[in-house]
């Protein structure tokens, strides 16, 4: 299994280099042929499709390196976990992981494959923002010493 948050569409350089390390290896080692690969993706972005990408990534590297890919899950919207920590999975904005994790742990027990998932939260994408912005972004701002204007400003000018 492998979770990670997603960088730029792509898999974080830490866990590249890891995956680099055990390619090599698996290259001077066989060894079991059938080590299945899970992936579990987080972002930042309200669409879980953004890992769509890091989940193509890890399937290729899975074919080069003679393993299985079983599935991958990717959830947007990973800032907002932090505040639901009182909801149960599986149930209000919670309820698409859920199942998404149900159908992933179905798919490690029966050590299968199945067709990977990408969610978001069952909350209104503008509601998200929103609470994003004033409860995460705006307060990490201000945890570093900045004010919400200076979110906005571009760079370099």
């Amino acid at each position: 299994m492998l979770a990670f948050p997603l960088y730029f569409d792509a898999i974080p350089s830490h866990l590249l280099r890891m995956m680099v390390e055990l390619e090599n290896y698996r290259q001077s080692e066989p060894g079991n042929p059938n080590l299945i690969v899970y992936a579990l993706i987080n972002n930042g972005f309200f669409e879980g499709r953004q890992c769509t990408l890091a989940a193509d990534m890890v399937s290729n590297w899975c074919i080069r390196c003679g393993f299985r890919f079983g599935m991958a899950v990717g959830h947007g919207a990973g800032e907002m976990f932090h505040n639901l920590k009182q909801v149960p999975l599986g149930k209000g904005p919670l309820k698409n992981l859920g199942k998404a994790m149900t159908r992933l742990s179905t798919a490690i027990l029966t050590r299968s494959s199945a067709e990977s998932l990408f969610i978001q939260p069952n909350f209104p994408r503008m509601l998200w923002r929103l609470s994003a912005t004033h409860f995460f972004w705006h307060r990490k701002a201000k945890q570093n010493g900045l004010r919400p204007k200076d979110l906005r400003k571009q760079p370099f000018q």
